[in-house]
């Protein structure tokens, strides 16, 4: 599948944190010297979440909360979208103290 995106092999390097160490952890990434790293935006979640129905090369994958980095506007500041790994869907209304997983992905282009 060529979404243009490369995601990390693991979906659980890190455990669940915070959004803020969550998107620390991203941006300080470096896998095998490959930079550039980040939290995947609302609309790139649904994509692996496809790739990840039957056989794929991804270890690690939880059934639960991973943040995204799209803030959810009306709410503030501090709100953002998580996806449901589990069960496939995207919600909102998430404070950033709260703890999830959290996947990184980066551009290939």
């Amino acid at each position: 599948m060529q979404t243009g995106l490369m995601w990390t092999k693991n979906a659980n390097m890190f455990g669940s944190m915070d959004w803020d160490s969550a998107t620390s952890r991203c941006v300080s990434l470096a896998v095998d010297s490959i930079t550039g790293w980040r939290l995947p935006l609302i609309h790139e979640f649904p994509e692996i979440y496809g790739a990840t129905r039957g056989e794929h090369p991804f270890e690690g994958i939880q059934g639960d909360y991973y943040w995204t980095s799209t803030h959810y506007t009306g709410y503030g500041e501090n709100i953002r979208w998580a996806m449901n790994m589990l069960a496939g869907s995207l919600t909102r209304l998430h404070h950033i103290t709260n703890r999830y997983y959290i996947w990184c992905v980066r551009n290939t282009y």
